[in-house]
């Protein structure tokens, strides 16, 4: 699984590189132009609608990547206004309920918990713990077993 930076990096290598088989082909479209001949006319012709076709497979991939890159993100959005909030909200629930010990991490850390749901019904909890640890930094990741443990205590049934 890619990180969203890896894809992002991708999508913008395949845009760049979409631009460059367009200058490769505004410089075949010159050739047709200027060509002596039919035969050379359409061989540089050829050689345009090929150069046109990688730009247009690369340009879509791009936007393929902007698109998984657009999903994953969308459930995530919002989730730094309110992690402070949530975070002394969940801690208030916790004391509240007279738990012993520290809050959930994923319970204190909106952002964690949106990406979590996001992906908890089609994924693993060893997918979901992976895809935990490309997305985030060290201080801020789960085990498979902490998400287990949270989805069962959350979610019953």
């Amino acid at each position: 699984m890619t990180t969203p930076i890896e894809r992002t990096e991708a999508a913008w290598t395949l845009m760049r590189a979409a631009a460059r088989v367009m200058e490769v082909a505004e410089l075949w479209l010159d050739a047709i132009h200027t060509a002596p001949n039919a035969e050379t006319r359409d061989a540089a012709r050829q050689n345009f609608e090929r150069c046109m076709a990688q730009a247009d497979r690369a340009r879509d991939r791009a936007k393929a990547l902007m698109a998984v890159q657009e999903d994953v993100e969308e459930p995530v959005e919002g989730g730094f206004e309110a992690r402070v909030e949530e975070a002394a909200r969940a801690a208030v629930d916790h004391r509240k309920n007279h738990r012993p010990g520290f809050p959930r991490r994923i319970d204190t850390d909106a952002e964690l918990r949106a990406f979590i749901l996001a992906r908890i019904d089609h994924m693993s909890f060893p997918q979901l713990a992976r895809a935990v640890a490309d997305a985030f930094p060290p201080h801020r990741r789960v085990s498979k077993t902490a998400i287990h443990n949270w989805y069962r205590a959350n979610h019953p049934g």
